[in-house]
């Protein structure tokens, strides 16, 4: 059965497809359409990355009950017992959503609160995890972009996200360099034409740079701090005032807007602008466990006609359900 949001929010459908049927993994075409991917946490589940509610809790936890090694590690960061203590305490008390949701507010815990989002996230950048997922949505778009070597620049997709990690573009290194055997220098600059940019910043930069933190799990002070200096929070948005911009930018001329394991909070909302979203169609996004009325009030948010996929449906079978991203 169809259910229908308010005129002024989003709808779900859990049948029409936006432009046509889907078929299985195989690919073979380009992403003709100008094309804008806006991932949220819930994009990098099922490679092994908490969710926002989940990092808090992971957070705290490792806190609570860190031994003698972790009392050694922030202490090498420079924070002592009761520095630690008092993060966690803020933390539990707060009530907050997600660690970010408190650095917004507590600046005096800013630089304690990403080294604990860098101590817990780099363990999760594994190759293992990465390449070995059973519901793989890279692979399902590393199979959209599937052109000639020397034509995948003419792939028109941007990558807007609001995550740390960088899973996404290590998955589609590796791959692009697999399928084609080209040197990294080449495989590279032809990625360059696909920007993911990070909104919030990353865990330490793109992984094949020399002068950036690989896509390595170990944790050590170096690559905690790292991976920290590169982190920022909302209220520092004014620092990543580029990259905001290239997002605007992009969105500004996207044809298609789509949302993948995007909470749809209100503030990131605001900040990406959708009154400035002049030539999309009707946007698509994902609702997974959401239910009718928090669609409609991100509905409302968002305008455009934004369709909500099946509450049931991953996004991988969301885009097989919702979109064929290689045709026109």
């Amino acid at each position: 059965m169809r259910r229908l949001g308010s005129q002024t929010g989003g709808r779900r459908e859990s049948k029409r497809r936006v432009d046509g049927g889907g078929g299985e993994r195989g690919g073979g075409g380009m992403i003709t359409t100008p094309t804008v991917l806006i991932l949220g946490a819930g994009s990098s589940l099922m490679y092994g990355f908490p969710s926002g509610a989940r990092l808090r809790k992971q957070i705290l936890q490792r806190l609570s009950s860190g031994g003698s090694e972790m009392r050694r590690t922030y202490e090498s960061m420079g924070f002592n017992k009761h520095a630690v203590q008092v993060f966690h305490d803020a933390l539990l008390k707060s009530g907050t959503e997600s660690v970010d949701a408190l650095l917004e507010h507590r600046t005096d815990l800013l630089t304690i609160g990403k080294t604990a989002i860098a101590e817990a996230l780099i363990p999760c950048e594994n190759e293992a995890a990465l390449f070995n997922a059973k519901r793989d949505w890279y692979g399902y778009l590393a199979d959209r972009l599937d052109a000639p070597f020397d034509r995948f620049n003419e792939n028109r997709l941007t990558v807007v996200t609001f995550n740390y990690d960088r899973s996404l573009e290590w998955y589609l290194f590796n791959s692009l360099g697999a399928r084609f055997s080209k040197k990294h220098a080449e495989v590279i600059r032809q990625l360059s034409n696909i920007p993911i940019i990070h909104l919030y910043g990353t865990l330490g930069g793109v992984p094949w740079d020399s002068h950036s933190r690989q896509y390595d799990p170990t944790l050590n002070p170096k690559s905690i701090r790292l991976a920290r200096d590169a982190i920022k929070i909302i209220h520092e948005g004014e620092r990543n005032e580029e990259e905001f911009d290239r997002a605007l930018n992009a969105l500004r001329t996207a044809k298609r807007i789509i949302f993948l394991g995007f909470g749809y909070n209100r503030t990131n909302i605001s900040r990406l602008e959708p009154k400035e979203w002049k030539n999309c169609g009707q946007p698509i996004g994902t609702a997974v466990e959401r239910t009718e009325m928090e669609n409609q009030e991100a509905g409302r948010l968002i305008g455009h006609g934004i369709t909500f996929g099946d509450p049931n449906w991953d996004i991988l079978t969301f885009l097989r359900e919702m979109i064929t991203l290689d045709r026109p």
